[in-house]
């Protein structure tokens, strides 16, 4: 049995309960950190859990979803 270690960002709203604007919004702030693997954008599940309170608590303002994308981006390129 494997131990799932990181969700894509749907399932990670789903997870907590949220949706996914909420989940880019708590990204967006710096307060979640987000990793692209395999071409994926995903979180840990370990720093989803410590979060989830918090990420149901947030009050939610629209993000850009192409600024995050490409804010994110550009740090992995750095």
């Amino acid at each position: 049995m494997s131990v799932v270690q990181y969700l894509d960002l749907p399932s990670a709203a789903r997870l907590t309960g949220v949706s996914v604007t909420k989940v880019y919004r708590f990204i967006h702030n710096g307060d979640l950190a987000i990793y692209k693997i395999d071409g994926k954008f995903v979180v840990k599940v370990e720093d989803l859990l410590k979060q989830k309170t918090d990420i149901k608590d947030c009050e939610l303002l629209e993000p850009t979803f192409m600024n995050l994308i490409s804010e994110v981006k550009s740090e992995n390129i750095n």
